[in-house]
């Protein structure tokens, strides 16, 4: 089994994050995708964690 492995602050998910997880997902079995904290994200994260990880959670990409 090959696992692929995406990380990022994903703010607001759009199209170019979904074409990634899409990318990411054909070239293995399981695609595993990291949400950077609100600590590690400072002011980058302009949504909290929580929310940033539903939203990638909420893709069929997503394992």
């Amino acid at each position: 089994m090959i696992k692929v492995l995406v990380t990022g602050a994903f703010n607001i998910l759009h199209p170019g994050h979904l074409r990634l997880l899409r990318f990411a997902r054909s070239c293995g079995d399981r695609l595993i995708v990291g949400v950077i904290s609100d600590r590690l994200a400072g002011l980058s994260a302009h949504m909290p964690e929580h929310y940033r990880l539903e939203g990638v959670r909420s893709n069929s990409w997503v394992a």
